[in-house]
């Protein structure tokens, strides 16, 4: 690099003070707008995901029913990536609605991204976290540390003799985001879903209860009764790519005999999205050219006069193009810096104001290769158009002049007024394409 003629370039923009900023504000707005166009399809796409995931959970598969040793078998598979269980000891009884109760482990509520309102999830012994939902079911408020008093009905393992239905009490200590309705609905098979949480210290305790009171019914009818003991659910996450490897081995471990095993296809759906980004890139593109030149053809005057200037001190043509390449660059890359910082906050700005609205949390995808590809193009056409800008100034002969001559100048206004029409056109039809995208 010639810092001779850098430190020129440089302090040419610095007497331009004026167009100078109006171009760099132009230039850092359409690039801004390139990456809008870009990112908001994919960035559409993530945030749906994300608001997938957080509400069915992450994930792949899950086997109701389960015994421990299906839980040896996953975890001696390659392909398993993470594995969580679900115990449902019974069920509330009362209440507009039943809700199942029992034990979540840490690798389920990671999988299931089960959340929480308020609280926290339970720690000690006969504390207990509900959803919302479930709570005002049964009468209650959300208020945390309260005493809850819940009649249990536990499973037989006979299929004539009624449950066990024991009545303990616990005390509030969360509140959880809600799925079960939402899990139940979506997956069939699925079994049930525990819209109340204990520890397992609970659930023993519950137990013992539920088994004297077993003792005591068979006692005074005659009938005997066996606790059935907690139901096991099984979830875990296995990899796309081996997805179908996985699915195989326990199709095959299940047998026919067994119910198969049930998919997360709500939270990894196959969406096939409509991709405009070549459209939208190539308007914006034109757009941005266009702009660059009409502001360029508006100052040519002034640049005509500053390139005889230079000329007539003795500048070469090639060093004048290389100032006009160094102004560029000036003038470029921090547009581009810019851009790009603004053109992401204006993606989360549209989805977070125009599509979802405080209901999901707002992934911004930018594809970095389009965008390092869109860069390559705008500079390059921004520079060839200086470049152009500059041939045209250096044809006006240096006779004592340094203004157009009236025709060319009568012809350079009325391509003014077309290339600004034009340019209006194409920034409408921007406008267009990206509301209809969105």
């Amino acid at each position: 690099m010639n810092k001779e003629l850098f430190r020129l370039a440089r302090q040419g923009l610095g007497r331009r003070r004026k167009d100078s900023l109006l171009l760099f504000a132009v230039l850092c707005l359409s690039f801004a707008c390139a990456i809008v166009t870009l990112s908001v399809s994919g960035s559409i796409g993530a945030t749906n995901q994300a608001y997938r995931l957080d509400i069915y959970g992450e994930w792949w598969g899950s086997i109701s029913n389960a015994a421990a040793s299906d839980i040896d078998f996953l975890e001696d598979q390659e392909w398993l990536r993470a594995l969580g269980t679900s115990q449902t000891y019974g069920e509330t009884v009362g209440g507009a609605t039943a809700c199942s109760i029992g034990v979540l482990d840490d690798g389920f509520i990671r999988l299931g991204h089960i959340g929480l309102q308020d609280g926290r999830m339970p720690e000690a012994v006969n504390e207990i976290a509900m959803e919302a939902g479930k709570l005002s079911a049964l009468g209650y408020d959300y208020t945390l540390g309260q005493e809850i008093e819940l009649a249990i009905s536990l499973p037989t393992q006979e299929d004539d003799t009624p449950p066990v239905i024991v009545t303990h009490r616990f005390t509030l200590c969360g509140v959880l985001k809600a799925y079960s309705d939402f899990w139940g609905s979506a997956f069939s098979r699925i079994g049930e879903l525990n819209g109340a949480v204990f520890t397992g210290d609970t659930g023993t305790l519950l137990l013992e209860e539920a088994r004297a009171e077993a003792r005591r019914m068979e006692a005074e009818e005659g009938v005997k009764m066996s606790l059935e003991g907690p139901s096991l659910q099984l979830f875990f996450y296995v990899e796309k790519e081996l997805s179908g490897e996985a699915q195989k081995e326990i199709d095959t471990w299940l047998g026919r005999e067994r119910p198969g095993m049930i998919r997360n296809d709500f939270s990894y759906e196959n969406v096939e999205e409509t991709r405009f980004h070549a459209l939208y890139t190539v308007l914006i593109f034109l757009v941005t050219i266009l702009a660059v030149l009409c502001i360029y053809t508006i100052q040519l005057q002034k640049q005509v006069r500053q390139y005889a200037l230079f000329r007539s001190i003795g500048i070469t043509k090639r060093q004048l193009r290389r100032i006009v390449f160094y102004e560029s660059m000036i003038l470029c890359v921090p547009a581009a810096v810019f851009g790009a910082l603004f053109g992401a906050a204006g993606t989360w700005a549209v989805l977070r104001l125009v599509m979802y609205s405080g209901s999901a949390p707002v992934k911004v995808a930018v594809p970095w290769l389009g965008l390092l590809l869109i860069f390559l193009a705008w500079l390059g056409g921004l520079v060839l158009i200086r470049m152009a800008v500059l041939q045209l100034a250096l044809r006006e002969p240096l006779t004592g002049r340094v203004t157009m001559e009236s025709k060319k100048l009568r012809r350079y206004r009325i391509l003014r007024r077309a290339m600004i029409s034009l340019m209006s056109l194409l920034l409408c039809a921007s406008c267009l394409f990206t509301v209809l995208e969105a």
